[in-house]
């Protein structure tokens, strides 16, 4: 586990070029190193130690939720038929390439999918 800059021990892989500085709140974009950098902004709750690891996949899934929030109202749902959303190549930034980087890129999308389920599932109980 990591104790750098987190103030505890937590366990986050660091994806590339997450060893520099934080960027501003409004450079933050949504793909794994804006993700990364966002818990680094919001911290690992160091004054209660052992809170951040026990509740570690929420907190990463309010991370998303951070990003999503505004999406369904955006004005940017229509894209041409020879045309990637401009979303996907923001996901895509800063991971590299080869296989490292098609892992990186499927947890984020995996993380994305199953934060959905869960809100689907909130919605239907």
């Amino acid at each position: 586990m990591s104790r750098s800059g987190w103030g505890i021990p937590v366990d986050i892989p660091v994806p590339p070029g997450g060893t520099g500085g934080v960027p501003d709140w409004t450079a933050l974009k949504f793909n794994p190193l804006g993700v990364y950098n966002l818990r680094r902004r919001l911290g690992a709750l160091s004054r209660e130690p052992g809170v951040f690891m026990r509740y570690k996949d929420r907190f990463l899934n309010s991370d998303i939720s951070w990003f999503a929030s505004g999406l369904h109202n955006d004005g940017q749902h229509t894209t041409s038929r020879d045309t990637f959303h401009p979303l996907f190549l923001t996901a895509r930034e800063h991971t590299g390439v080869g296989e490292p980087a098609n892992k990186l890129r499927n947890k984020l999308r995996d993380s994305v999918r199953d934060h959905v389920f869960d809100m689907v599932s909130l919605m239907s109980t």
